[in-house]
């Protein structure tokens, strides 16, 4: 993953945020096969702070979105 890419876990009502690692990816999962965790969400922050028109920010979120399509299809 990317350093950009991060998991959101709710564990005991309290999110959290791990890494994008292999390491956290694994953990996770044995934490959603053990019911310690419902639902794990991938994510990807995208910095717009520099966005000078309309199709900037689109195109950067298109970007973004286009980077998630593998963690998508591996759920599918």
């Amino acid at each position: 993953m990317t350093d950009s890419v991060y998991y959101l876990a709710q564990i005991d009502g309290v999110s959290q945020i791990f890494r994008g690692t292999e390491e956290n990816r694994i953990l996770l999962c044995d934490k959603v096969a053990n019911g310690a965790v419902r639902k794990v969400l991938v994510k990807k922050d995208v910095n717009l702070s520099q966005a000078t028109s309309h199709s900037h920010v689109l195109h950067h979120m298109q970007v973004a979105l286009e980077s998630l399509i593998p963690y998508y299809d591996a759920t599918r």
